[in-house]
């Protein structure tokens, strides 16, 4: 293998904030703060609120998209062998569903760029503890909010299920 694909991927990871680039040393993998993870839960729950009260829809849209989002609302809680998909999948899923919903490209474009961020933060080793033990019900109470369509019911959700898992 040639150096030029080496270095793209390494610029590549550079800029999505994986490495961090000190000339003449080279890369080296970037550290995670804990600023970092309280202003990324922070960003993520502003959106993620706002998303979800804007997925308010008519009433014949509304039950169509309460069965879709309880549907994706079931979290596993471990990884066995009858269980498709890891938890944080079946997480980002849920989530991303309810920015599509709010049918706000940029907000589905940030709220995916957060739920990455979680990832990263993931597979560098921070752990969040526990989120799956309650996720489930905390969708569905999510989901069941944004099909009663009021406006502040949603985002309350959303901000206290991002909240807890800010904490944990």
């Amino acid at each position: 293998m040639s150096r030029t694909p080496i270095r793209e991927g390494l610029a590549r990871l550079w800029q999505e904030g994986y490495l961090d680039r000190v000339v003449g040393h080279g890369y080296f993998v970037a550290r995670v703060t804990v600023q970092q993870i309280h202003d990324t839960f922070d960003v993520r729950r502003l959106l993620e609120g706002a998303a979800a009260a804007r997925a308010r829809l008519s009433s014949r849209r509304r039950r169509q998209t309460r069965s879709g989002l309880r549907a994706l609302a079931r979290v596993p809680i471990a990884r066995s062998a009858r269980t498709t998909g890891s938890p944080e999948t079946a997480n980002v899923q849920f989530h991303l569903a309810i920015a599509a919903c709010a049918r706000n490209g940029l907000a589905l474009e940030l709220i995916e760029r957060c739920l990455a961020q979680v990832d990263r933060f993931m597979s560098l080793g921070v752990n969040f503890g526990q989120f799956t033990e309650n996720a489930t019900e905390a969708h569905l109470q999510i989901a069941d909010a944004i099909a009663r369509a009021r406006s502040r019911r949603p985002r309350g959700r959303a901000w206290k299920r991002t909240s807890t898992a800010a904490a944990a």
